[in-house]
């Protein structure tokens, strides 16, 4: 991305929201969203680099719990 800020081990910083790592999605959004999956998995088993971590939180807050699972109701769309 060109101008984007700094990132964390090729993050772009300044998303707005969270990406999806999902079959259906593709492209840098796929792969941004199957890296932050694979991050949470690895503070989930304590094996993600504490300083990775607080990057992690400084640049994406909310990182940790993701997006809410399930569909969006009607009234979100």
């Amino acid at each position: 991305m060109a101008g984007a800020p700094a990132s964390i081990d090729g993050v772009p910083g300044g998303r707005e929201r969270l990406a999806r790592h999902k079959a259906n999605i593709i492209g840098e959004e796929h792969e941004l969203g199957a890296w932050l999956h694979f991050q949470r998995s690895k503070a989930r088993r304590g094996q993600l680099d504490p300083q990775k971590a607080e990057a992690l939180d400084a640049a994406l807050p909310g990182w940790r719990s993701g997006r809410a699972r399930g569909r969006r109701s009607r009234s979100q769309s």
